[in-house]
């Protein structure tokens, strides 16, 4: 396989047929992490992030790709699958571990570890003051970081992703058979369908796409579709924007290259885009909107979103 790692010099931004123009951005190569990862993400100034690793799971700087520390749970083999800014900091993570949500925070240099027991729990994502986590029989439990249960609702299928408004706690479970939004107290069916989604606190819209489709999604919080954009290539991985404001999606070309796009979270037009050697199979973007992270299945590289 081709490794993105040959890219030594900037990615130059180049505009898809049809697309409208946009402010040209270089994506520069920044460092490449030789690790391989169970779920990654970065944190909101995009110098360090945190990745379940060797059965444990561990801080990395971007600009060295090196580990910087680690932290045992009693169990092995946590997921990393989410990272916000809670009341316990601003640097605080979740990770899984089946039948157990273990919310980390090392704000203040030492760890702070809250387990939060949710039987049979598959995704989680963090709230300010908690989390919402996606079980295996399909209900969504939403959960303070005290341990107790605020409120539990079915969903109709659960077989995708989960993404959360941080703030509200509202949700969307999106699986290509029932996508569907929900507060807490009633479950919506949402506009599109798909499997992969994330939230924009910026413009206030979650991103819905369907893996191995060229197309990108962007829902109203109460499931309703401000738009849908045809993407040049099949959609492999998806992230909100950060600070830009956009989805980023990440391209199979279908020819063994790649590419990673960002759609205007109002609008849906293309506002930046680079080709790449290869697909990644995830990707990350940090707060600031300045650093991305695309997953391969060994390896990690990051750039730079420069303007």
């Amino acid at each position: 396989m081709r490794a993105l790692a040959v890219i030594t010099i900037p990615l130059v931004l180049g505009l898809a047929a049809c697309s409208a123009p946009g402010d040209a951005t270089d994506f520069q190569y920044r460092q490449t992490f030789n690790k391989r990862t169970n779920g990654l993400i970065l944190h909101e100034d995009g110098e360090g992030g945190h990745a379940g690793m060797f059965g444990t799971n561990c801080p990395f700087d971007t600009r060295s790709g090196a580990v910087t520390g680690d932290y045992d749970l009693p169990d092995e083999g946590e997921e990393v699958q989410d990272g916000e800014e809670t009341e316990l900091g601003e640097v605080t993570l979740a990770a899984v571990i089946p039948g157990t949500v273990h919310v980390l925070d090392k704000t203040g240099g030492i760890y702070t570890h809250v387990p939060l027991e949710v039987p049979g729990v598959v995704e989680a994502r963090l709230t300010f003051d908690g989390v919402v986590a996606l079980t295996g029989d399909c209900h969504l439990t939403w959960m303070g970081l005290d341990g107790v249960q605020r409120a539990d609702l079915g969903v109709p299928a659960c077989g995708g992703g989960l993404e959360v408004d941080p703030i509200s706690g509202v949700g969307v479970v999106a699986d290509p058979t029932s996508t569907v939004v929900v507060d807490g107290q009633s479950v919506v069916d949402a506009a599109v369908t798909g499997d992969l989604v994330a939230f924009d606190p910026l413009t206030d819209a979650f991103y819905v796409a369907q893996t191995g489709e060229a197309a990108v999604h962007a829902l109203e919080t109460d499931g309703s579709l401000r738009w849908s954009v045809e993407t040049p290539g099949l959609v492999t991985a998806l992230d909100d924007g950060g600070a830009s404001g956009a989805a980023a999606v990440v391209l199979d070309m279908g020819d063994g290259s790649g590419a990673v796009a960002f759609y205007d979270g109002l609008t849906g037009a293309q506002i930046r885009y680079a080709d790449t050697p290869s697909p990644a199979e995830d990707l990350s973007v940090s707060g600031n909107g300045e650093v991305i992270a695309l997953v391969r299945p060994a390896q990690t590289y990051f750039f730079e979103l420069i303007e």
